[in-house]
C-alpha cells in the first residue's frame, strides 16, 4: 500500500504537478494509543495525548518517505 502511494506521488511530480500528500496513522494505530493512554490514566492531559497519537502519523510520514527514496 505504502509503495503504491509512493509511486503516485512520484509519478504525479515528474508529470509537472505540485504535490501535497497528507497521511494519518494506519489501521488500528490510533484506538491501540488511546487504549494504551487510558490504561495509564482516565484523564490523560491533552498535551501528552496529543503527542502520543501523533505518533502514528509520524510512522506513516517516515514510512512514506522511505518508500519515496527507495524509487
Amino acid at each position: 500500500m505504502i509503495k503504491n502511494i509512493a509511486r503516485r506521488v512520484v509519478e504525479t511530480k515528474q508529470k509537472g504537478n505540485r504535490v501535497v500528500v497528507v497521511v494519518s496513522a494506519m489501521g488500528d494505530t490510533t484506538d491501540e494509543l488511546l487504549k494504551m493512554a487510558y490504561q495509564i490514566t482516565a484523564s490523560p492531559c491533552d498535551r501528552e495525548l496529543d503527542m502520543l497519537l501523533s505518533t502514528g502519523e509520524q510512522i506513516s510520514i517516515a514510512l512514506l518517505v522511505m518508500a519515496i527514496n527507495n524509487l
